[in-house]
This record gives C-alpha cells, sequence and structure tokens, in this order.
C-alpha cells in the first residue's frame, strides 16, 4: 500500500513539475514576443519620427517656395495641412511610445500579461486608425493642392488616384501587419490569462 503511495505521490509530483514547467516556457515565449513588440515599437517611433521631420523640414522648405513664388494661397493651405498632419502623427507615435514603454518586472504574472495585452490592443487600435487620422487628412491636402494649381482633369485625376493608391496600399499594409503579427499575440495572450483565472 506504501509503494502504491509513493508512486501516486511521485506520478502527481511529476506531473505538476511538468505543468510548471511548460508554463514557464510559456512565459518565456511570451516574454520574448513582447520584447520583439518593444523593440518593434521603439523602431518604429525612432524611424516614423525621422522620416515625419525629415518631411516637415521639406514640405515648410516647399510652403516657403510657394509663398515666394506667389502662388495660390489654397496650394500654401494644402501644404500647411500635410504639416499639421505629420506634426500630429508625430506626437501620436511618441505618446504611444510612451504609454506602452518596458515592462514591469514587479508585476504577477496576470497583472503583466494583463499589461502585456493592453500595449497590443493599443498597437492594433493605433494601427487602424492611420487611415482616418493621418491618411485622410493628407488627402485633404492633396485635394487644396489640386484646387489651387488647376490642372487638367486628367492630370488631376491621376494625381488624387495616385495617392489613393498609396493610401489604399497603406492601410491593406497595416491591415495586414495587425492580421499577422498582433492578432496573434492578443489572442495568445488572452488564452493565457483565461489558463491562470
Amino acid at each position: 500500500m506504501e509503494l502504491d503511495q509513493l508512486k501516486s505521490h511521485w506520478q502527481q509530483h511529476n506531473l505538476s513539475a511538468n505543468q510548471n514547467n511548460q508554463q514557464e516556457q510559456n512565459m518565456d515565449a511570451i516574454e520574448n514576443k513582447m520584447k520583439a513588440l518593444d523593440k518593434a515599437i521603439r523602431n518604429r517611433t525612432l524611424y516614423g519620427n525621422l522620416t515625419f521631420a525629415i518631411a516637415i523640414v521639406a514640405m515648410l522648405a516647399f510652403d516657403y517656395l510657394l509663398i515666394l513664388l506667389d502662388k495660390p494661397m489654397l496650394a500654401v493651405i494644402g501644404v500647411l495641412t500635410w504639416v499639421v498632419c505629420l506634426a500630429i502623427a508625430m506626437v501620436r507615435l511618441f505618446v504611444l511610445q510612451r504609454q506602452n514603454g518596458g515592462s514591469d518586472k514587479a508585476l504577477a504574472m496576470d497583472a503583466s500579461l494583463q499589461q502585456q495585452l493592453l500595449k497590443v490592443k493599443s498597437e492594433s487600435r493605433f494601427y487602424r486608425s492611420v487611415a482616418t487620422s493621418i491618411l485622410a487628412p493628407l488627402g485633404i491636402g492633396v485635394v487644396l493642392i489640386l484646387i489651387s494649381t488647376g490642372p487638367t482633369l486628367f492630370v488631376g485625376t491621376f494625381q488624387l488616384g495616385f495617392f489613393m493608391v498609396i493610401a489604399y496600399w497603406a492601410h491593406r499594409f497595416n491591415l495586414r501587419h495587425i492580421t499577422e503579427n498582433l492578432k496573434p499575440l492578443e489572442d495568445e495572450l488572452e488564452h493565457d490569462l483565461q489558463r491562470l483565472a
């Protein structure tokens, strides 16, 4: 009888050790994915803000040139719309990166998972909002510039169509990034939180 009890105790202990080991491996995998996400956020913020800053300087120089050449005020306003839109995008990137800063190691496992889940959801919201918060105002600037310069119908349609194709491609790229990278990570974090509950 004692042998059976020892065998049962050993099996339960072994099963418990295997479950703990697997849970640690899952947490290590999640932590590695979150480190990769943190790095992607930092890189996106750095490259995005650098690109936006260069574009803003170029747009301001172009706007100054338009003023010097006595171009219509509507064209100047259209370019300024781009500058304001890019400046707002820079601020949004910076704020999002500050909100989604590094992870707090002192948190309990479930609180840490919840924090990571919120980070992934805020990233998804940001990528979904690019079309309405960045691309749409840029489109308004394009329309203002086209109205002020008075191109032929063919040239104006081509330029507006070209912008719309680029905006559509950027929106599709963001949605694909959400579907392929962020959504699986979000599902995995939700699954792990349910297992802990």
